[in-house]
């Protein structure tokens, strides 16, 4: 052990120590994590000699505070997929507050290439919530059943111009076991860094809070399966499921 040390970005926000790391310790780094260093000097060995630097992932429209550019103060990852990660984040300049920012995996693409389907799939992932559940203008919103999601406020995935009016004509043309992703060209290209951004909601995984302790009570349980239920039928509405 020489002091190098790691923690978390919840952990340095709430100034919590280092976890000390010995010789051939492995640990996964996230946004905004802090490692402590030893600093190697020939001046004097007395005190505290370590350095703190701060892990920042190149993220999407990242706001710089020295050039008062981009949009996103990016502050945790809250979660992560085969397709996405999601982080936690600050609208500097758009008036949306804290949010939650979903970007893609799938970056750098060319304007023709199979991986666009995955761009397409947050794209659309974000429609159903824009066009659908959460959609005013249409006939069958439901302010109660669209309290049940979380709601997606922006679409930065480049579709916007590939999409047209019609959500179904659109599902239907490029979900079409026809279409050649390999082959069709994006013009104008989608986006280099797609994502998108949904209202932040805090709290527990479903999952954390069934497995963890104190065991949920059956009216907690009935509760959880009730609201399950009215998802359920407000997405049938829409006929998602």
């Amino acid at each position: 052990r020489n002091g190098t040390g790691v923690r978390t970005c919840r952990a340095a926000a709430s100034d919590r120590p280092f976890k000390e790391l010995a010789n051939g310790d492995e640990e996964v780094i996230q946004h905004r994590a802090q490692l402590i260093l030893p600093l190697r000097s020939k001046e004097s060995k007395q005190g505290d000699n370590r350095f703190i630097i701060t892990v920042v992932t190149v993220l999407p429209d990242a706001y710089d505070p020295w050039q008062k550019t981009g949009r996103w103060i990016y502050e945790e990852k809250l979660g992560e997929g085969g397709l996405a990660s999601v982080y936690r984040a600050h609208d500097m300049t758009g008036g949306l507050g804290q949010v939650a920012v979903k970007v893609s995996k799938f970056k750098d693409l060319p304007q023709a290439s199979n991986q666009n389907r995955h761009v397409y799939a947050l794209h659309r992932e974000a429609s159903w919530s824009l066009k659908r559940l959460h959609n005013v203008a249409d006939q069958r919103f439901c302010a109660e059943g669209s309290a049940l999601f979380a709601r997606y406020l922006e679409d930065h995935t480049g579709f916007g111009p590939h999409a047209g009016e019609d959500f179904d004509e659109e599902r239907q043309r490029f979900e079409a076991s026809t279409f050649d992703w390999s082959k069709f060209c994006f013009s104008p290209p989608l986006a280099q860094e797609p994502y998108v951004v949904i209202e932040l909601v805090d709290g527990r995984l479903l999952q954390a809070v069934i497995e963890g302790t104190p065991p949920l009570d059956a009216t907690e349980k009935r509760r959880i399966v009730q609201k399950c239920t009215e998802s359920l039928v407000y997405m049938s509405r829409f006929n998602a499921i």
